[in-house]
């Protein structure tokens, strides 16, 4: 810091990361044009008052440090955009947290604690939200007043359910939830109207869903579902109702038939049922005109002259 020091108003950039440090100069706050700040994997369990005067950071980073709370001064840094707690023990947030109006990215990756930290429905301003292998076992119930996400990451937690409130996330994206312990899903999350990617299974198979409800037909956004490696004995029929859906992914999911409603999905282009006892498929398939590719199950082979000629275009990969 003593280099950047000696020239404090033409310093942007400070990276202070591994350095050992458990405190933090007063002089820090001398460099008032700094825009990105990396403090990771410090010691640090606290900040300095003077750390307010940085009107212009954009990014600050202060993973993998001591801080079981982010203190109040963090507040005044009311440029902010970006701010990452990875590998954090933090419980709390101060509430001054809701002055920072252009916060968009928060990453909580592979936090220390089984919930989120409190106050967090204050940073109103977020539009992305990072909080991947962590050990989270629930969301607050008002997760909902982040009214601006359009991003979420919650992979690789303990996830169990999911809190009614996620269905007043109406500008979301993106939701990805695979690698968690998901029972069940709330009939709310029909109500992500804006929603195009939903993944909630991977290879796996740590989520145990076993139904989908039936507002699941609601997304009319939504291009990509990723189910692989759930329990799932069958598909709602509202399954049909996803006009956008470009990818289905459905492997290893224990199927036995599917729905004559897949047929309606006009836009679809890949399907993946490998890993499945379907024993025949629904002949509404042929209306998938624009189906490219099925991954099929060993247990379809004997159909595969059926299928072909149902989807003379398709690409059927046994």
């Amino acid at each position: 810091m003593a280099k950047a020091l000696k020239t404090p108003d033409r310093t942007t950039t400070l990276y202070l990361n591994k350095e050992n440090l458990t405190a933090l100069s007063e002089k820090i706050g001398r460099l008032k044009n700094l825009q990105m700040l990396d403090l990771s994997y410090n010691t640090l369990s606290s900040l300095p008052k003077s750390l307010g005067n940085l009107k212009s950071l954009e990014k600050l980073d202060l993973s993998g440090n001591k801080f079981t709370e982010l203190p109040e001064v963090i507040g005044q840094l009311t440029s902010l955009q970006r701010l990452v707690l990875t590998h954090s023990q933090i419980t709390s947030f101060p509430k001054s947290i809701q002055n920072l109006k252009k916060l968009w990215s928060l990453n909580l990756s592979a936090i220390q604690t089984t919930q989120l930290p409190t106050n967090i429905e204050l940073i109103t301003s977020l539009e992305k939200l990072q909080v991947e292998a962590g050990s989270l076992t629930k969301l607050p119930k008002n997760i909902g007043k982040l009214t601006n996400l359009i991003e979420l990451k919650l992979n690789h937690n303990q996830l169990i359910s999911l809190p009614e409130s996620l269905g007043d996330l109406k500008n979301l994206k993106k939701l990805i939830l695979y690698s968690n312990k998901l029972k069940s899903l709330p009939a709310t999350i029909g109500q992500l109207k804006n929603l195009e990617l939903l993944s909630l299974g991977d290879f796996r198979g740590t989520n145990e869903l076993t139904v989908l409800p039936e507002s699941i037909g609601q997304l009319k956004s939504l291009r990509e579902l990723h189910l692989t490696g759930n329990r799932l004995t069958k598909l709602p029929k509202s399954i049909g109702q996803l006009k956008s859906l470009r990818e289905l992914h459905l492997m290893g999911c224990g199927l036995t038939d599917l729905p004559d409603s897949i047929g309606q999905l006009e836009n679809l282009e890949v399907l993946y049922l490998s890993g499945n006892k379907l024993a025949k498929l629904p002949k509404s398939i042929g209306k998938l005109n624009r189906l490219k590719k099925i991954y099929a199950p060993k247990s379809l082979e004997k159909e595969k002259a059926k299928i072909e000629k149902w989807l003379p275009n398709c690409e059927v990969i046994f």
